[in-house]
């Protein structure tokens, strides 16, 4: 197929349905037109103002969204006949640079990541355009479906094991494991990490800025969270409207922030003493059986000795040796990879009629990400003493890294549809 604005215009739209946090659509596409000297390809930078600098200060969570973009954009230009190749991913954060490349002829598979092209092989199921919109993260209430889940699950770390997931264009192997995680584990830890970005005053303010309450506001209908969205009743969301002003903003995070410190304290002493119990019980809540009314909860999981090459983020963002920029790079291009092979485990899921609602609040929260780690790890070990040559997913000196949490299930209503900037 030939190239055209219109089509270019298309494309673009169609990636736009990526899912992002906050639905903010950081993206900011550019196509650059070929000549006789270059290939024809797109230009893919961060729009500075949609980042969540507070809830988001590592870039984690917009490297993924970056990633689902180029993933959703690789998916939409093969279905038109396109060949599409990430040829470079510099920077890190508001300075990131994706560049991908487009050819007229066979399309590359969709599961490719840089210069790298499964073919035939790829183990993933193809996808199409009508995917990416079939796609949504559903809010309200999900209902468990054993048999679905257990099936989409090992046809997800199937494909993962045999790709060598979200890394495998670096020959580093095997890195990317769906786990699922104990109802009785999951539900104390979805408090505690609300809780933390509730009690958060800057946290909280820049959750408040991407909510779209109220109807009159343009932006209700461009990005953001709507009432619709997060199931919030019309009276409850005509109230919140009215109140979630920018100058009662910083008056709403401080005061929630005060009323709900003691209350975080008081978690973490009840935290502190069941993981005491867990200890002597040698347990991690595996084995309870899960309710029947509630999801299935998983984490999708890295090698953290592979991502941690880039030497971890520094909280300070004016980094002062070019070590430090050339790992946190590194560690960038890597995320957006994680994002590609995350929204393919989303469509994977989708495909089996089962829809996710993401909790990106307990890999965020320290507390409960170091939790999650911890669990983790005693799983590791338990696999590594029943298995007589551990993989590296379950070798004990293997740091599993949790990258996304989210749960799964079937929708019970019909999921409103989230706004788009391109739309």
């Amino acid at each position: 197929m030939t190239l055209t604005p219109a089509l270019i215009d298309e494309l673009f739209r169609h990636a736009g349905r990526s899912p992002s946090a906050h639905n903010t659509q950081p993206w900011v596409p550019r196509f650059v037109a070929g000549d006789g000297h270059s290939p024809a390809e797109v230009v893919l930078t961060v729009d500075p103002l949609r980042t969540l600098p507070a809830g988001d200060p590592t870039f984690e969570d917009l490297h993924l969204s970056m990633g689902c973009w180029v993933e959703s954009f690789a998916i939409a230009a093969a279905e038109a006949g396109l060949s599409v190749e990430t040829t470079s991913i510099r920077g890190c954060g508001s300075a990131l640079e994706v560049r991908i490349q487009i050819g007229e002829g066979t399309p590359s598979s969709t599961a490719s990541t840089v210069a790298a092209d499964n073919g035939a092989n790829d183990p993933w199921p193809p996808f199409g355009v009508a995917d990416l919109y079939h796609r949504q993260v559903d809010r309200g209430p999900l209902r468990r479906d054993g048999a679905a889940f257990a099936s989409a699950l090992r046809a997800v770390n199937s494909a993962l094991s045999a790709t060598g997931g979200p890394l495998h264009s670096t020959g580093a192997g095997s890195s990317a494991e769906l786990v699922e995680i104990p109802d009785q584990l999951w539900k104390p830890l979805q408090g505690r990490s609300s809780l933390y970005s509730l009690s958060d005053p800057a946290i909280f303010r820049e959750t408040l800025d991407w909510l779209r309450f109220d109807s009159r506001d343009p932006r209700c209908f461009r990005d953001g969270l709507s009432a619709n969205c997060l199931r919030i009743p019309p009276m409850i969301a005509a109230a919140a409207a009215r109140l979630n002003t920018a100058s009662l903003r910083p008056w709403i995070g401080s005061l929630t922030s005060a009323v709900l410190t003691p209350v975080g304290f008081a978690q973490r002493i009840r935290a502190s003493l069941r993981r005491r119990a867990l200890s002597e019980d040698s347990g991690s809540g595996e084995g309870l059986p899960p309710r029947t009314t509630a999801p299935h909860r998983v984490i999708l999981t890295v090698d953290d000795a592979l991502t941690a090459t880039a030497g971890g983020w520094s909280e300070d963002h004016d980094r002062s040796t070019r070590d430090d920029i050339v790992q946190a790079h590194a560690r960038a291009a890597q995320e957006i990879e994680v994002g590609r092979t995350l929204l393919r485990i989303w469509l994977l899921f989708d495909r089996c009629g089962l829809r996710v609602d993401v909790h990106s609040e307990l890999k965020d929260c320290p507390e409960t990400k170091a939790e999650l780690s911890a669990f983790l790890a005693r799983r590791s070990l338990v696999e590594s003493a029943t298995t007589e040559i551990p993989s590296p997913q379950n070798s004990p000196r293997s740091r599993r890294r949790p990258i996304a949490a989210f749960s799964v299930g079937r929708s019970t209503s019909e999921v409103p549809r989230s706004h788009r900037l391109n739309t």
